[in-house]
């Protein structure tokens, strides 16, 4: 589902004029969304809710058999990743029939980015299912893989945490962009370098950036102020909630438009000058959820050193 254009900054959310359209059926995504829904499933087992995880495995069995009959997905990924991850919510270890026939290999590639969520739940399969030899390989590789996007940040004055082929783009300026390998490979190798990866990819979002500025709101002495929260900006306070994070500078503004205003001009400015702490630009301001959520499982992995 997609908004016809971006809020127009004066309704509430609730108010707001613009269309909403709803694509087709996606087989690739019913695809994916079996293997999240069978994720989740494990998840809930886990905490001891039964009752829940049934209802994420019912979904995930409905998804894949709509994706199944009306596919199969072409997307070697999601086919990989669902297939595995309902294995594992089911028990039923047929579906790795299926994660083999994909030829799904995670290598070490820089864009190598989605193979790793599959690499890592099979190896979370249990000791006596999947194949020995695909697991140590899948390990090696997520090891290898934080180690080369590590290698990379260093050769930054500020080391920035993201994908190499990435500029400092929206969404790219302020976030740990895709630390998934880093993450993994903490789980996989409790070592100090490994805990150190996990730091440096949280470096910039936290302040160690030339203009000195937490990315997320409230955390830290100088922190933003003006993420895009419509509904914060409409109560009497007008105060935007602790916790959300900006996109962070952006190489281009013409990306999202205007511009034109801002002094001292954006284009004399260096890469990681590029900001303005200001609400209305998008580029810089727009809280995505995604990357909420990788910016959160760095710090829960940093967390559970303690542990």
């Amino acid at each position: 589902m997609e908004s016809m254009a971006d809020a127009n900054f004066i309704e509430t959310p609730e108010r707001d004029p613009y269309w909403q359209y709803v694509g087709e059926k996606n087989v690739n995504m019913t695809t994916r969304a079996a293997g999240l829904f069978a994720q989740a499933a494990v998840l809930w087992d886990e905490a001891g809710d039964s009752t829940q995880a049934g209802v994420y495995r019912d979904a995930a069995l409905l998804a894949w058999s709509y994706a199944e009959a009306n596919g199969p997905a072409t997307s070697t990924t999601a086919r990989a990743y669902a297939a595995v991850n309902l294995a594992r919510a089911t028990g039923d270890m047929t579906y790795l029939d299926t994660f083999t026939e994909t030829g799904f290999s995670m290598g070490t590639g820089d864009d190598d980015v989605y193979g790793v969520t599959t690499a890592v739940s099979y190896l979370q399969l249990p000791d006596d299912a999947g194949d020995a030899l695909v697991k140590q390989t899948f390990r090696t590789n997520i090891i290898a893989h934080a180690a080369a996007w590590a290698a990379d940040a260093e050769t930054y004055s500020y080391p920035v945490h993201h994908h190499p082929w990435a500029p400092t783009n929206w969404g790219a300026g302020a976030y740990p962009t895709s630390p998934m390998s880093t993450i993994a490979a903490y789980g996989l190798e409790r070592t100090p370098e490994s805990l150190q990866r996990l730091h440096t990819a949280l470096d910039n979002t936290l302040g160690a950036n030339p203009l000195g500025l937490s990315w997320i709101v409230g955390i830290g002495d100088r922190t933003v102020t003006g993420p895009a929260h419509i509904s914060g900006w409409h109560t009497w306070q007008g105060i935007v909630p602790p916790g959300l994070q900006t996109e962070g500078p952006i190489h281009d503004l013409s990306l999202g438009g205007g511009g034109g205003y801002i002094v001292p001009a954006f284009a004399e400015r260096p890469v990681f000058y590029k900001y303005d702490d200001t609400r209305f630009i998008i580029p810089m301001h727009e809280g995505v959820c995604v990357n909420f959520a990788y910016t959160a499982a760095a710090f829960s992995a940093i967390r559970s050193s303690s542990e």
